[in-house]
């Protein structure tokens, strides 16, 4: 069975992800996904707040994923149903 969203904190979803993945170092994900890998490390260590929708949107690309996949993502855009009253249709397939 596919999981296809994590209930972990993005920096455990993430750390999880990228140890099972293809790459051999935050540098080579970063630098094949545009991200700064200092701020990668960050984000994997805990150490830097959850990344905004377009990072996690860039780094769930980077490991072929959905960005459904994270519970921030998730959140970020119940939060923004809340707060301006819609989603976009291509969200509300997903959820």
């Amino acid at each position: 069975m596919k999981i296809e969203y994590t209930e972990k904190p993005f920096a455990e979803a993430f750390a999880d992800l990228f140890h099972n993945s293809k790459y051999r170092s935050l540098r080579e994900f970063g630098r094949k996904n545009s991200i700064d890998h200092t701020y990668l490390s960050r984000l994997k260590n805990g150490q830097a707040k959850n990344p905004s929708d377009e990072v996690m949107k860039t780094i769930a690309k980077g490991f072929g994923i959905d960005p459904w996949y994270f519970r921030e993502y998730r959140r970020g855009k119940l939060a923004k149903i809340i707060r301006e009253g819609g989603l976009d249709k291509q969200d509300i397939g997903k959820m």
